[in-house]
């Protein structure tokens, strides 16, 4: 998930060599807070200590994790970015949502404004890459009530399109030689960094993950999390 959120969040690299591509996904981490429990909601689905391999019954092991991030650069200052990433959900899915803040005034559409949803940018990576943009507008004929609108475009859907699959395109970068795709150790070292302290946490405090049906959503609680997480604005601070 850091190198999906590292790729989205980078500035634009000095040139294409790997190098560059590298350092810019490196500042990002650079700039990110360490990452805390009070951050976090985690899960654990009905069932998984009944799995004979875990001989532990009371673990804590979270299978199921939602955390905010910050990353304090001039472009993302005050920006929550919010990781999720579970086991035994409803669906496997891999997408990037970018979620537009609502403009400050609304007067053109008067009293419909309240029932307006943030307008999103979605990338899906998997299984069916895709992009699209979820929209208000105004529904059609003589009514003046705005409707959810999903502008989208799926890579299946272009004839003649070749898009391998990740590990044969990954295959093809070794041999290639470029490195652009991996991790460079000063990534990796930075990336320890900033989740080390939450698994101490998880270990230390012995903190129980919230139970969660097998092909839910997550938590019960996870609506509400995301709306008290996704509100809250962190204030300035300097960098790391």
């Amino acid at each position: 998930m850091l190198q999906v959120l590292t790729l989205f969040a980078m500035e634009p690299p000095e040139s294409d060599d790997a190098d560059a591509v590298r350092d810019a996904k490196v500042e990002v981490l650079k700039h990110m807070d360490v990452i805390s429990l009070e951050d976090c909601l985690l899960g654990q689905y009905d069932g998984y200590a009944d799995d004979p391999t875990i001989e532990n019954k009371e673990t804590n092991c979270p299978t199921y994790a939602a955390m905010r991030c910050w990353i304090h650069t001039p472009r993302w200052e005050g920006v929550p970015f919010i990781l999720q990433a579970g086991k035994a959900l409803d669906e496997k899915l891999v997408d990037v949502k970018a979620r537009f803040r609502s403009p400050t005034t609304l007067q053109s559409v008067g009293s419909y404004a309240k029932g307006l949803s943030p307008s999103e940018l979605v990338l899906r990576l998997q299984p069916n890459p895709a992009l699209e943009l979820h929209n208000n507008i105004k529904t059609p004929g003589l009514s003046f009530q705005p409707m959810k609108g999903i502008m989208k475009m799926n890579y299946e859907d272009i004839p003649d399109l070749s898009n391998p699959d990740a590990y044969t395109r990954l295959l093809l970068s070794v041999m290639r030689g470029d490195q652009g795709s991996f991790v460079r150790d000063d990534e990796l070292r930075r990336s320890w960094e900033i989740f080390t302290p939450l698994l101490h946490s998880i270990d230390d405090t012995g903190v129980r993950p919230q139970p969660y049906e097998q092909q839910s959503k997550g938590p019960a609680s996870l609506s509400n999390w995301m709306k008290v997480m996704s509100k809250q604005a962190k204030p300035l601070t300097s960098s790391l």
